[in-house]
């Protein structure tokens, strides 16, 4: 039996793991019309709809509430880790060497090349740390350098250490 909230959307419906925007947007009717079957108090209904937001809480796309500074520190260890003059700003020698390093060969040069395009918004040759880190969080998705370069810094922050099993959404 769904018999709260968080039942319909996160597991009878699978809405939250879907969509959480869409998710929450229904949580006000699921709560409305499970309280009309329910038998549901007030009370019992504000705590169902603040308990479906806190589920829903856990699922945050690219960047989970909660997780926002453990993202940026992630960048910030990135940024540091290329950043092998400590100038602040990231060279194509420096991004192309981190390249190597996460095993990236010469046949996919030209996707780092076009990664550092996308990093360097101003153009003038360098990528500050605000480049970077606009570059870590947008929707550029066809970047092998990017894909792995995630992979090396995600997973050591343990971001899923307070997951509710979702690896995605």
């Amino acid at each position: 039996y769904a018999v709260t909230a968080v039942d319909i959307i996160g597991q009878r419906t699978r809405l939250a793991f879907l969509d959480v925007d869409a998710a929450r947007k229904t949580v006000p009717r699921v709560v409305e019309l499970m309280a009309r079957t329910g038998g549901w108090d007030e009370a019992r209904r504000e705590c169902e709809e603040a308990a479906a937001y806190e589920f829903l809480d856990t699922f945050g796309g690219p960047v989970p509430k909660d997780d926002h500074t453990r993202t940026i520190a992630t960048i910030e260890e990135a940024f540091r880790t290329m950043d092998k003059d400590n100038s602040g700003l990231l060279s194509h020698e420096e991004v192309l060497a981190m390249a190597q390093s996460l095993g990236l060969g010469v046949e996919t040069a030209s996707s780092v090349e076009k990664s550092i395009m996308h990093m360097d918004s101003d153009g003038d040759g360098e990528v500050s740390l605000e480049e970077f880190t606009a570059w870590w969080l947008s929707d550029e998705t066809e970047s092998l350098f990017k894909k792995e370069l995630f992979s090396r810094y995600a997973a050591t922050t343990g971001k899923l250490s307070k997951s509710t099993g979702v690896a995605f959404g």
